[in-house]
């Protein structure tokens, strides 16, 4: 929605970037901490252009999100043992 602040969800994604409009909203991976990227509403027009770089499974949806999620954590990597939620 334009002009309305919102979060992309990285679900179903396991490590890439994400370019809406031209812009690069931020690069993810499903091993956590951080499963959302901050979208300015500003950014945001009627029709947008999502360019997804996806390294490895790709999604055939994208989900927005009101609010972030910064504390899920997967607990099957040995990246990261514990992460102190941001609340």
């Amino acid at each position: 929605k334009p002009g309305v602040d919102t979060f992309f969800h990285a679900a179903n994604l396991t490590k890439g970037c994400v370019w809406i409009n031209g812009f690069n909203i931020g690069r993810y991976w499903n091993i956590g901490p951080k499963q959302t990227l901050y979208v300015p509403g500003e950014l945001l027009k009627e029709e947008n252009e999502i360019v997804i770089f996806e390294m490895f499974n790709g999604a055939d949806t994208v989900e927005f999100v009101d609010a972030p999620n910064l504390c899920e954590v997967r607990e099957d990597t040995a990246f990261f043992a514990e992460v102190d939620c941001m609340q």
